[in-house]
């Protein structure tokens, strides 16, 4: 049964208030189980989530909600991280195994890296050898060029 706001907040307010008899005969009066009213009291007291959506299962995270997890887990100490996972309806081992994808990710873009680094170190060398060549050849041309003029002027010289 879907109960709405106004009663969980007014079950929970009640089962805060000092002179609270007890979950199960709030139960027993209002027809609710015990189940429901310490579910909706625990959300109540986390302020985490809203009463009426559930949690997210692991399996459901995206990267990038993972990667968050992450990092912010890894900044808890042992006590806040036990609170911290309850809070969020994951497992330890969630976080572990999050966090082997996490380095198996960026291991094989290392790797990746790494070959692309010596791709493009051996186009560098490469093109480098090219533009030598080219160089080399521009020189030529130039000098070839030079000799024509020279050639020229002389052979002018000679015909006056």
């Amino acid at each position: 049964m879907v109960y709405n706001q106004e009663t969980v907040e007014k079950m929970v307010k009640r089962m805060e208030s000092p002179d609270f008899a007890g979950v199960l005969q709030l139960s027993r009066e209002c027809g609710i189980s015990t189940t429901t009213l310490y579910r909706w009291q625990r959300k109540y007291i986390t302020k985490k989530e809203s009463i009426d959506m559930p949690k997210k299962r692991a399996l459901e995270w995206n990267s990038v909600e993972k990667l968050d997890a992450l990092l912010e887990s890894s900044k808890l100490s042992e006590e806040e991280l036990g609170k911290w996972i309850r809070v969020n309806g994951l497992h330890s081992e969630s976080l572990r195994i999050w966090k082997q994808e996490l380095s198996k990710i960026l291991m094989n873009r290392k790797q990746e890296t790494s070959k692309e680094l010596l791709n493009s170190n051996a186009m560098i060398q490469e093109l480098q050898k090219e533009l030598f060549r080219k160089d080399k050849a521009l020189a030529e041309m130039a000098a070839l060029i030079v000799l024509k003029k020279k050639v020229e002027i002389l052979m002018s010289g000679v015909a006056d």
